[in-house]
């Protein structure tokens, strides 16, 4: 197949609003061919075997309107005359003329294999998907009058493997037991970022940035210090503060070299903790994920549950920021009972009063996690209760997010503040987890 699609925006540039997005795909069956059918393994085992292939662009236009255009913000404080405040009008958006699609090009490539007539399925499948001119809000001097604006810069890889695997184990009058397994990898990284170095992402709103796009680093990657404890005693920091500052193992906020207070690893050795430390810490988007399904009925008892997992991504709960650190504004989190004090100096936990607004591996969690989707056991009363088997009585107890086993500190690591951003994966700033229900219901077929 191939199809053509030429689609505009109006929300780009007056020239760029276009753009033309073809895909093709190509799928043999090779258990059709002749040579195929002569062999002896397609008769005793394998019952269809095909290979696929496609490839295609897309685009995005996920932003809002008007930002190719030099807009004006109504200001009520923007003239005083004689003391008064009076209503002004400024230059809101600086005019974009060369802003265009996000395009991303998308390589397919894999295998379905059916086996033992279809009892087992098999599916593989390669993806790669390079993205250019990516829609990015970047900073720019603040001399301009503006502190950033949108552009298109930036290319970005995606690739990885996803397997299917189906499996009819057992298929008799009274017993079924069927499985699903799906397991998928991932591969992220910036290819290009043209003359920037860092494009800051995402921030806790209180001064610490904590994601970034920089070459070589996945997608949305968290960025900060290394969390290195807390100073036990005055003896400590003036042992540290005595050597030379290139001679430093660790840093601190400029008022925090105090007992009870966080201290980070310096990551560049110059003895001064600025921006020149945050370096990758972690990836949010998991390497790793996929989920099981099971079928299973004897007689008229079924039983049906999925389980999915995710492991080794990481996400920022932003809520520490405030919760593990002593402030007085706020609850705590349990472990803050542990905290330093003159009387627990062996403790790594910031004694009270200690938010320093800097990101790093103490707020960091990893956000692997193996959940049990969703259960449902049902019964079936049809033959019990009518003798026309057109007619159908089912009664079922359901349930969804069960349990779930995590070393994440926070509700759900499954939830994301960033909304559908392309580029906040992962960020958990209070969100609502996802909800366990429970329901129970009757099925009745006439």
């Amino acid at each position: 197949t191939f199809t053509n699609r030429y689609a505009g925006a109006s929300n780009f540039a007056e020239n760029r609003k276009s753009a033309y997005f073809p895909s093709f795909a190509l799928k043999w069956r090779v258990s059709e061919e002749d040579f195929f059918k002569n062999l002896s393994v397609a008769k005793s085992a394998i019952s269809d075997l095909s290979a696929r292939f496609s490839y295609g662009l897309s685009g995005n236009q996920g932003i809002a309107n008007y930002q190719s255009l030099p807009t004006i913000t109504a200001n009520a404080n923007a003239y005083s005359f004689g003391g008064v405040s009076q209503l002004g009008y400024t230059q809101g958006n600086l005019a974009n003329n060369d802003l265009s699609w996000e395009t991303s090009a998308q390589l397919n490539a894999g295998i379905d294999l059916q086996l033992f007539n279809g009892r087992v399925g098999l599916t593989s499948n390669y993806y790669n998907t390079r993205t250019r001119d990516l829609l990015l809000t970047v900073q720019i001097p603040t001399q301009t009058g503006y502190s950033s604006r949108l552009v298109n810069i930036g290319k970005t890889l995606s690739e990885g493997f996803e397997f299917g695997l189906k499996v009819v184990a057992i298929d008799k009058k009274d017993f079924e037991w069927s499985a699903n397994l799906n397991l998928s990898t991932n591969r992220q990284r910036v290819l290009d970022l043209g003359t920037l170095v860092l494009v800051a992402l995402d921030n806790t709103g209180y001064g610490a940035t904590t994601n970034y796009l920089k070459v070589g680093v996945p997608i949305g990657a968290n960025f900060g210090l290394k969390y290195a404890g807390v100073w036990h005693n005055q003896a400590e920091i003036d042992a540290e503060q005595a050597k030379p500052l290139s001679e430093r193992t660790y840093v601190s906020v400029s008022n925090f070299y105090k007992p009870g207070k966080q201290k980070y690893y310096d990551y560049n050795h110059d003895g001064v903790l600025n921006i020149d430390d945050y370096h990758y810490l972690g990836t949010p988007n998991p390497p790793l994920y996929g989920g099981l399904g099971n079928h299973l009925r004897y007689k008229h008892l079924s039983m049906d549950f999925f389980l999915e997992f995710q492991n080794g991504s990481t996400m920022w709960n932003y809520m520490q920021f405030f919760t593990g650190v002593g402030l007085y504004l706020t609850n705590q989190m349990e472990y803050m009972k542990d905290r330093w004090t003159p009387q627990n100096t062996e403790s790594n936990i910031p004694t009270v009063n200690s938010r320093d607004n800097i990101p790093s591996t103490y707020f960091l969690q990893n956000s692997s996690f193996l959940r049990l989707k969703s259960l449902t056991l049902s019964y079936d009363l049809s033959s019990l209760v009518f003798k026309n088997g057109e007619r159908g009585l089912n009664v079922f107890l359901s349930g969804t997010n069960l349990f779930l086993i995590t070393r994440y500190n926070g509700y759900d690591p499954e939830v994301n503040t960033g909304g559908t951003s392309s580029t906040i994966r992962a960020k958990d700033n209070g969100a609502y987890p996802n909800s366990r229900t429970l329901s129970a219901g009757v099925n009745l077929n006439f």
